[in-house]
């Protein structure tokens, strides 16, 4: 049986995490909490950081996450990356991994989970879309997906200039746009499922409609 780790992402949304969560029983979590001001307990771990990195310095932050992914959590064959504000589709994990598993391909590196108008359309890596089946080659990534330690071991320094924000202080943190050139560049392949499994919920965002 294959071991699971499940990574959410969070910050000030309490009552959604612990709806997401219950989605979830069964499963190994691990919560990456961007300094909100409550706790939570249960059969998961809660890792609160010591400041807010928001939106400029998102970067630092899953750098940390994948850091730690990396060097604590290496026994997990699938690892996935959640927000804490998404409703799963009935069998999320299962149906995920199936998913991924049918995608005949070498050089797959990770499945995105959240797909929108924006996978209709060329995006940060300016790759037309192709549909495979049940999933889209799309050959970018935002940051809900599914993957494996591959990813954890070439995702690279994810570092976001200062400058990308000069001129327009709304742009979001630029992580997904960052991870999706690196990994494009070596060569790896990035999907969507064609159907979304996850619903976005949240009414507003921390960074800007959720645009990472």
């Amino acid at each position: 049986m294959k071991k699971v780790l499940i990574s959410i992402t969070s910050y000030d949304r309490k009552e959604m995490l612990l709806d997401l969560i219950a989605q979830l029983k069964g499963y190994d979590i691990v919560v990456y909490d961007d300094n909100s001001n409550f706790s939570i307990n249960g059969n998961f771990t809660f890792h609160r950081f010591y400041k807010n990195y928001g939106k400029k310095q998102a970067w630092r932050k899953f750098e940390r996450i994948f850091g730690f992914l990396l060097k604590d959590y290496s026994e997990y064959d699938y690892y996935f990356l959640l927000p804490d504000d998404v409703i799963l589709c009935d069998d999320f994990v299962n149906k995920s991994i199936k998913l991924y598993e049918s995608i005949k391909d070498d050089r797959k590196i990770c499945l995105s989970l959240l797909s929108d108008d924006r996978v209709n359309n060329p995006n940060w890596t300016e790759i037309h879309p192709v549909i495979k089946g049940y999933v889209i080659h799309t050959n970018w990534s935002d940051l809900c997906m599914l993957f494996e330690r591959r990813f954890l071991e070439e995702v690279g320094d994810i570092k976001v200039s200062e400058e990308r924000w000069d001129g327009n202080p709304k742009l979001g943190s630029g992580v997904g746009s960052v991870i999706s050139r690196t990994l494009y560049k070596k060569n790896f392949n990035q999907y969507h499922s064609k159907e979304s499994l996850v619903k976005h919920i949240g009414l507003d965002s921390h960074m800007n409609e959720n645009h990472y």
